[in-house]
């Protein structure tokens, strides 16, 4: 059965991959982090757990070894309590360009690498005004607003440079955000809701 790496393990889609990707009977090799607060999360599954940092290179080259998918989810949303913006760079956008570079030495045994992008590098928020044109598509202009889009920016350029260049076998996907449904009251506050709104009633096209 293939082997398919899957990065940002114990994060909200990670971990329902892996859940997936096992009930497909897919072998499963899972990166976390170390001393990952998460990793309870995988507890009694029966995975490949690899434990480390994709800033490390060797590791990279050790973690896509004898793999034909790799499933990146791995990034940070924004600097953690304490970390600068150098190094949340850093970790979003040398750790993808790290794993990349490992698994172009696989092009030809690589069957796909899955590159989880975001919806952020479309106009957003106060931005939405300065869509080219809606219903936004996978062709509309990228306009990133603030670190995490650009770092989301920079890594699909990246990826699609690996594409061109090694062969690398790509897909990237742009989802919206994220959350489980008992989760959705507890993060979604009235001002998050409203200022959504908002934004839509500036669309074009909104009346």
């Amino acid at each position: 059965m293939s082997k398919v790496l899957v990065t940002g393990a114990t994060g909200r889609l990670g971990t329902n991959v892996i859940h997936r990707l096992l009930a497909e009977n897919y072998d499963v090799r899972a990166l976390v982090i170390p001393n990952d607060p998460k990793r309870f999360k995988l507890d009694n599954l029966d995975i490949e757990i690899i434990v480390g940092d994709l800033r490390d290179q060797e590791l990279c080259t050790k973690l896509v070894a004898g793999i034909e998918a790799v499933i990146h989810t791995a990034n940070l949303l924004g600097p953690a309590s304490g970390m600068s913006e150098d190094a949340f760079f850093n970790i979003n956008v040398n750790g993808t360009f790290n794993l990349l570079n490992a698994a172009a030495q696989y092009s030809d045994v690589i069957k796909r690498f899955v590159h989880i992008s975001s919806d952020a590098v479309y106009p957003m928020g106060n931005h939405l005004t300065a869509n080219a044109y809606t219903p936004v598509d996978e062709l509309h202009p990228k306009n990133p607003s603030g670190l995490y889009a650009l770092t989301k920016m920079i890594n699909e350029e990246t990826v699609r440079s690996y594409h061109i260049s090694h062969g690398l076998k790509t897909t990237m996907i742009r989802p919206a955000g994220m959350f489980a449904g008992n989760e959705i009251l507890s993060r979604w506050s009235v001002g998050f809701v409203t200022g959504l709104l908002r934004s839509a009633m500036n669309r074009p096209g909104s009346g």
